[in-house]
């Protein structure tokens, strides 16, 4: 039972449910590999450029004034060559381990 619903209520959306666990399937790899992720980087900067520049360059996910906020910048700074950045950069999701195992 779940808790704090009657169980009148559950049996009338007890269908729903079960449909709804019905649906999922496992992924087929065409599906599996277009998974994209943003992973947070730290990257060098070039000499005299802007948040908006490197963020393009990297292909970053954050606009310039998110970039200037997580870095703690002004938008409009020129940065200096070497300078780190974070910036999360969009790539494929690869899968650290397996699926998750319950030990109940």
């Amino acid at each position: 039972m779940i808790e704090g619903i009657t169980t009148g209520f559950f049996k009338g959306i007890l269908k729903v449910f079960s449909q709804t666990a019905l649906s999922f399937r496992s992924l087929s790899s065409a599906e599996r590999s277009q998974i994209q992720e943003a992973r947070l980087r730290i990257v060098p900067a070039r000499d005299g450029e802007t948040l908006e520049q490197l963020t393009k360059r990297t292909d970053g996910t954050w606009t310039p004034a998110e970039a200037s906020v997580a870095n703690a910048i002004h938008e409009d700074t020129r940065l200096r060559r070497g300078q780190l950045v974070k910036v999360p950069i969009r790539q494929p999701y690869v899968s650290q381990s397996g699926p998750a195992v319950r030990s109940d």
